[in-house]
This record gives C-alpha cells, sequence and structure tokens, in this order.
C-alpha cells in the first residue's frame, strides 16, 4: 500500500507518454517513468516492424495477384496495467 508522507492524499495523475494520454489512480495500477526510454524504444521497434512487413508485402502482392490475404501483425501485451505500449500503438 502507498502512504502519503507529505501533501495532499492524491494519488490521481494524468501524464503524456508516447504522444498517448494517460490518467490514473497511482494506488491502484502500476506506472514506472523509468521505464518511458524502453516504452518508446519497443514501440519504435514495432512501428518500424510493421512498416517493413508491408512494404515486403507489396512487392509480394505484385508478384502473386491471387492471394488477398493482408499482413498483420500481432501484439500481445501481457499484463498491460494501463498499457504503455498498446494504447500508443492503438
Amino acid at each position: 500500500p502507498m502512504e502519503v508522507i507529505a501533501g495532499e492524499e492524491n494519488f490521481n495523475v494524468s501524464l503524456k507518454e508516447s504522444g498517448a494520454k494517460f490518467s490514473f489512480n497511482f494506488a491502484t495500477v502500476y506506472w514506472n517513468s523509468r521505464l518511458q526510454t524502453e516504452h518508446a524504444r519497443l514501440i519504435q521497434k514495432i512501428l518500424f516492424q510493421k512498416s517493413s512487413n508491408l512494404m515486403d508485402s507489396n512487392k509480394k502482392r505484385k508478384a502473386d495477384e491471387i492471394s488477398h490475404t493482408k499482413p498483420t501483425l500481432v501484439i500481445a501485451d501481457m499484463m498491460a496495467g494501463v498499457g504503455p505500449f498498446a494504447v500508443p500503438l492503438a
């Protein structure tokens, strides 16, 4: 349990990370602001992989016009909490 040492006993916060705004109560969810760089690194890596897959699929489509499948990238954000990966990627 969190304990207020000084000041108002208010754990509600709003913050912005990776272009997404998060509002939550620190007493009820886990959040570590020190992971902001890691969140941004993984989001950029996922977005780069997604755009790379789309470019590759466009080349393949030209070679095989019969296929009607679209490439997809599935992200599983296990134990997402407030969603530091899923929300910016949505």
